[in-house]
């Protein structure tokens, strides 16, 4: 049984650190929630809002991370001595 080659991301510079960004936005969003969870007495945050502000904040930012990678996703091996990358079906 041959082992499967690892999934690797071939990334520009510009697009790796827009994904850095999106994604260090989106993890900070987190701990921002969590301190307005806390610190919110009047009104108090009630939970739907706190799913809105989660739905609004962390995950759309995580999600477009995640296809820009997606969208750079490759496959290589070593077929002969030679590294082969390949653009991953979509």
């Amino acid at each position: 049984m041959t082992p499967r080659a690892p999934s690797v991301i071939a990334l520009p510079a510009a697009t790796r650190r827009a994904a850095g960004v999106l994604r260090t936005i989106s993890g900070t969003s987190l701990p921002v929630l969590l301190v307005a969870l806390l610190r919110a007495s009047d009104p108090p945050l009630t939970p739907p809002v706190l799913a809105r502000a989660l739905f609004a904040l962390a995950l759309p930012l995580e999600l477009c991370a995640r296809l820009v990678l997606r969208a750079f996703a490759a496959e290589c091996g070593i077929d002969a001595g030679v590294l082969r990358i390949e653009c991953a079906p979509t």
